[in-house]
């Protein structure tokens, strides 16, 4: 959204009725967007004892399904192991509802509207510095090791990384692969730092883990099989009829079988991660998104803005570094993990990033900061989350004439109850302080990708992103 209509939505204040604020917001995308914000990294190089850092995606974890955040069933135990060792973030949110525009987030420091990614329909662009390329040029030895369709060159994900490779075949046998090139390359050359980037892809749908994971949660249905839970999704994400609390209810628990099985992988990663008093090595485990099983009326992720599906875990672990039992109230956004880790590393932070180092209450050189706006986009939805007198409250407006949905985290944290028509001074504050955000639709500057192959075309068409 344009800073103008931000503008206009503040000045009509709280006098105005929802019948102007929504004829301010069907404004969105009137008008050509401003030109996106550079990041200008500062230079610098490691120390000698710079730490080794790798930065681990869990896609489509959501963080209360897992042991972590208190889910009653036990799905993560190993997990929950490391989390208690180090410091969990009570609050994190992606940047987006998928895969492509937060994973941009994370390795630039921008939100969606900055960097332009908005889907796997296009691409990361040349001219944005990523993380991989700043701790390269700082002396880092950078690798990356993916599972997923996302991660192919064209997308422009790879920038900066010396080697990345993305393992391919059947859907739940590639973690496996993935933890054993990841332990390769991390043994390499201790001479030098690494940074590696790691991406697991087992809780994505087609919820098909293998036995003894499959229903470990849940029964079998003889419908939707396992292997058909992608097609299903797509098909079905509204249909309230055919949804039903059973079927929701057995999604739900061939999805926590899948975060079972990543367990074991994540356990088997973090066990052989190099720990010694010359280098150790912090370990940030994160998700792109969650997923939701119809708790506002829509299955999957992608397209909303849901406490579902855009709340992540976070989760850092660093023995001897961030001292065991940390909670992290603060509420922290995928744009914190660019300067997070630089400041780890021990890099001065490049100009013009949009998100904040965490590292003073991580490292406990500091107390937690306030809290600074969220701020969440979909190519059909923008939001807000910020501290109001009254509470937590979460702003979001689809880009086509709907109303505005607003809700009170504090009180309502699934986000159950749109307060728009009976709290207008909170919406009137709410839409004040989205003045400041950077709301704009850059699908008109979004640089195209490469046509993906056939081969990559089917991967795509198996998860339910494609006819």
């Amino acid at each position: 959204m344009h800073w103008w209509t931000l503008i206009t939505l503040c000045v009509l204040g709280c006098n105005s009725s929802l019948r102007e604020v929504q004829e301010a917001v069907d404004q969105v995308g009137s008008k050509s967007a401003p030109a996106s914000k550079e990041v200008t990294p500062a230079g610098g190089k490691v120390g000698p004892g710079a730490p080794n850092i790798l930065l681990v995606s869990l896609d489509t974890v959501r963080p209360d399904h897992t042991s972590v955040y208190g889910h009653t069933n036990d799905t993560t135990p190993r997990l929950a192991h490391y989390a208690k060792q180090g410091a969990v973030f009570a609050n994190a949110y992606a940047q987006a509802p998928s895969t492509s525009p937060t994973h941009a987030s994370m390795f630039t420091g921008l939100y969606p509207s900055t960097h332009g990614y908005y889907s796997y329909k296009y691409k990361l662009a040349d001219k944005h510095t990523t993380l991989a390329e700043i701790l390269r040029d700082a002396g880092y030895r950078t690798f990356g090791v993916t599972s997923s369709v996302k991660f192919v060159p064209k997308t422009g994900l790879q920038q900066g990384f010396d080697s990345f490779e993305r393992l391919g075949g059947a859907k739940n046998g590639r973690s496996a692969q993935v933890n054993n090139k990841v332990i390769q390359l991390m043994n390499e050359d201790a001479s030098t730092p690494f940074f590696g980037f790691v991406h697991y892809f087992d809780a994505h749908a087609p919820y098909a883990a293998p036995e003894p994971f499959r229903y470990k949660w849940h029964p079998a249905l003889s419908f939707p099989k396992p292997e058909w839970t992608s097609r299903f999704i797509k098909k079905n994400r509204r249909r309230r009829s055919i949804v039903n609390p059973i079927i929701a209810g057995y999604l739900a628990g061939l999805y926590d079988g899948e975060l079972s099985y990543l367990d074991t992988f994540v356990d088997q990663l973090l066990a052989a991660v190099p720990q010694s008093k010359r280098r150790s090595t912090v370990v940030i485990l994160t998700s792109d998104h969650g997923e939701a099983f119809f708790e506002h009326r829509y299955l999957g992720h992608s397209h909303v803005l849901y406490e579902e599906v855009v709340r992540v875990p976070l989760i850092v672990w660093w023995p001897d570094k961030v001292a065991a039992g940390t909670q992290i109230q603060v509420p922290t956004q995928t744009v914190d993990l660019l300067p997070t880790i630089l400041d780890f590393a021990g890099l001065p932070l490049p100009t013009g990033l949009e998100g904040r180092s965490l590292s003073e209450p991580l490292l406990g050189t500091g107390p937690e900061p306030e809290m600074t706006p969220i701020f969440l986009q979909s190519p059909k939805f923008f939001g807000l989350i910020d501290d109001l007198p009254t509470g937590r409250y979460k702003l979001t407006v689809r880009l086509k004439n709907q109303h505005p949905r607003l809700v009170n985290l504090t009180v309502d944290p699934e986000g159950k109850t749109n307060l728009a028509e009976s709290h207008p001074a909170e919406l009137a504050a709410m839409n004040a302080r989205m003045s400041s955000m950077p709301f704009e639709d850059p699908r008109g500057r979004s640089v195209e990708r490469e046509e993906f192959e056939d081969s990559e075309l089917q991967e795509l068409k198996a998860l339910g992103y494609i006819e």
